[in-house]
């Protein structure tokens, strides 16, 4: 995200509009003290072996993020690991817009590489609070290295490709 390029405004919408997900805290915003950890969701609890930390968060995420009743847009931005925490609990009146970044394309489908998806969330994230988005409709004119293909996009789903493997 590149906070440290930010002024005053943007960390300001970050901390307002931004919910950092985590399998040990919940749901965080940028500026929540939080100590250093590892934990994946799938971990399975040492209260409960059976029990893993989708189950333990159950539907808690989705309503920390968007309660009942608010009428909320979700840009998901999140690893598929933890969207699965909170897409699946989303209240009816909830939408949600997933962004996919692929480094190409094979058989008509982005080609996901992890460590590059995690870098263009954050500079989606970092375009966002420069830009104070406020309506899901503008996602499209991100360009910060990605291109969005209207063609592979479909409902609910918004897909980038990498302008150079274009």
């Amino acid at each position: 995200m590149a906070p440290e390029v930010m002024d005053a405004e943007q960390l300001a919408w970050l901390q307002s509009h931004l919910w950092i997900l985590s399998g040990l805290y919940g749901c965080v915003r940028p500026f929540h003290a939080v100590e250093p950890y590892r934990l994946e969701m799938g971990a399975k609890l040492a209260v409960d072996d059976a029990r893993d930390l989708y189950a333990f968060w159950g539907d808690k995420l989705a309503r920390a993020t968007a309660p009942a009743g608010s009428n909320t847009t979700i840009v998901n931005l999140a690893s598929v690991e933890y969207a699965k925490a909170v897409l699946p609990h989303l209240a009816d009146d909830a939408t949600a817009v997933t962004c996919l970044f692929g480094e190409g394309i094979r058989n008509g489908k982005p080609i996901q590489r992890s460590t590059a998806s995690k870098k263009a969330r954050g500079s989606m994230v970092r375009w966002m609070a420069e830009n104070k988005l406020e309506d899901a409709s503008e996602l499209t004119a991100f360009n910060i290295g990605y291109r969005h293909i209207p063609e592979l996009s479909y409902l609910g789903t918004l897909v980038f490709i990498n302008e150079q493997m274009l």
